[in-house]
């Protein structure tokens, strides 16, 4: 690759890296207020058993929505052990009463099979779900999520740039705060504490 096509790339994916992070800092820093319809809504995806899954199953209880993939080598393994720590400084309290859930970005990848392999690490609070790339696309945009196909490189296996964001979501469904894999579990703890 010459030097022209290399500085080419920087810059692109230079413009790739601000803008998802632009959306995740209005998103964090609460632009989309608590209540507010520009986060969350419908989605018809498949679970981790094979079930059809929408939004309207996840009502109910407090939901945190994770958009990542099984492959991840750090963003997602992090992000989902962050609630799963919330989950554990909850106790009692959240036990049965906390949905987490998993949607993928790498449905190629992401079989109905491996979430469930990859989930039973979790927890039981967490689902993980998959569908078409058409349906992935929609449920992300319904959350303001990125993400995007990293080719492969020398034989190594494709990657997937995605924002890494938790949702907390509110019983109805209604969005009320976010936080990243750097946030800390406490915190997360402390929100889901104010919605049990």
């Amino acid at each position: 690759m010459g030097r022209t096509a290399k500085l080419v790339l920087a810059l692109w994916i230079g413009v790739l890296v601000v803008g998802a992070g632009w959306i995740v800092w209005d998103i964090v820093e609460g632009r989309g207020a608590p209540g507010a319809a520009s986060i969350g809504g419908s989605f018809a995806l498949t679970d981790q058993l094979g079930k059809p899954a929408t939004e309207a199953r996840f009502l109910g209880k407090p939901t945190v929505y994770y958009f990542g993939y099984t492959y991840c080598p750090d963003a997602c393994p992090t992000a989902l052990i962050l609630v799963q720590t919330a989950l554990e400084q909850l106790g009692d309290k959240a036990k049965n009463q906390v949905n987490v859930v998993f949607i993928t970005v790498d449905p190629e990848r992401d079989t109905t099979q491996v979430l469930k392999d990859y989930l039973e690490n979790f927890g039981p609070e967490f689902t993980g779900l998959t569908g078409s790339a058409a349906d992935i696309a929609a449920a992300a945009s319904k959350f303001r999520v990125f993400y995007r196909k990293v080719p492969a490189k020398e034989g190594q296996p494709y990657l997937m740039d995605h924002s890494s964001v938790l949702y907390l979501m509110d019983r109805r469904g209604r969005y009320v705060q976010a936080f990243t894999h750097n946030s800390k579990a406490g915190d997360i703890a402390a929100a889901l504490g104010k919605q049990l």
